[in-house]
């Protein structure tokens, strides 16, 4: 076993030699991310009764506080009824909550400790002092919070289904044929 010159057994924070069970709830906390922040923009889209192509066009980029922030104002200025946007608040509350999981589990290091063979999460934050943290996260602790974050979407768009608002397929249309690069192909070649 490596030890610093302290005497401190020496981490491994090798990915390659992650257990592959951690790193299949790492990506299912990752999959139930994307499809959550997936809802939301369908939210976005569909309280202002635009189809999903032009509600992603203007929230792809968003970041996910600046996302429910709008959702919250679209919301307002479509209901009237203080018990819908009240609905809309838990339920936004609950995804906050479930997505700090995510980025406590995708943003922090992963490590192993050779000697118990123990799996540990590394987290730094600096917001007014640096704190450095490890602690022990199973496989279970990350399937658990991979489901909350993935049902608190789910719950959004039954939300959005109930209130009817899921936004529409987008229109047809030529893809691709408007796009800088095309345009600029098009200029080149003096069409």
């Amino acid at each position: 076993m490596d030890r610093t010159p302290a005497g401190n057994e020496v981490l491994d924070f090798t990915p390659h030699l992650l257990p592959q069970d951690l790193l299949a709830a790492l990506g299912l906390m990752a999959a139930s991310a994307a499809q959550t922040e997936d809802i939301i923009e369908m939210a976005i889209a569909g309280i202002l009764g635009i189809d999903g192509e032009r509600g992603y066009a203007v929230t792809c980029h968003m970041s996910a506080p600046l996302r429910a922030s709008v959702l919250k104002s679209a919301a307002e200025i479509r209901f009237d009824d203080p018990a819908i946007l009240d609905e809309l608040d838990l339920l936004l509350d609950r995804i906050k909550l479930t997505q700090g999981y995510r980025n406590d589990m995708l943003h922090g290091s992963w490590c192993r400790r050779p000697s118990a063979g123990a799996i540990f999460l590394v987290s730094q934050e600096a917001r007014t002092h640096v704190e450095i943290k490890s602690r022990p996260v199973t496989v279970d602790e990350i399937e658990l919070k991979a489901d909350a974050l993935y049902e608190a979407g789910i719950d959004l768009m039954s939300f959005l289904i109930d209130l009817n608002v899921v936004p529409e397929t987008p229109r047809e249309r030529k893809r691709g044929v408007n796009t800088p690069k095309s345009r600029k192909a098009r200029k080149k070649n003096g069409k």
